[in-house]
């Protein structure tokens, strides 16, 4: 399944929101490889506990797949959306996190990853 977001500026009446679009663009990078991207990325510059979801095609400026990345832990599978990667649409660059985004994913997982398992007893 592929979901496609087209970004719109928020009405500032209460009126029936009207949309007419009409889009032509050419998608060169599947999802499927969108997502095998944003898989290397993730376990080479993130943690290898998180991996990618379903990509959303974003169509803007610059159309991008955003891909949710999911922290996986043994036994429990995905448990939880720490972030997301973006890969353009277009040519396949992995668009890269900064360090700080880096970051706060590796955090994130660290705390839930806490939580959800459980510590040995003496």
């Amino acid at each position: 399944m592929v979901q496609i977001i087209l970004p719109y500026k928020e009405s500032q009446t209460e009126q029936p929101l009207h949309i007419k679009a009409n889009v032509d663009v050419e998608i060169g990078v599947s999802s499927i490889v969108a997502r095998r991207r944003a898989n290397g990325y993730l376990a080479m510059e993130v943690a290898m506990m998180i991996g990618a979801g379903d990509p959303i095609l974003f169509l803007s400026d610059r159309p991008v797949w955003r891909v949710p990345a999911l922290l996986h832990l043994s036994g429990l599978g995905d448990v939880a959306n720490v972030g997301m990667v973006e890969i353009d649409a277009t040519s396949g660059e992995v668009i890269k996190l900064s360090e700080q985004q880096i970051t706060e994913m590796q955090n994130l997982a660290d705390a839930i990853a806490t939580r959800l398992t459980s510590s040995a007893t003496a």
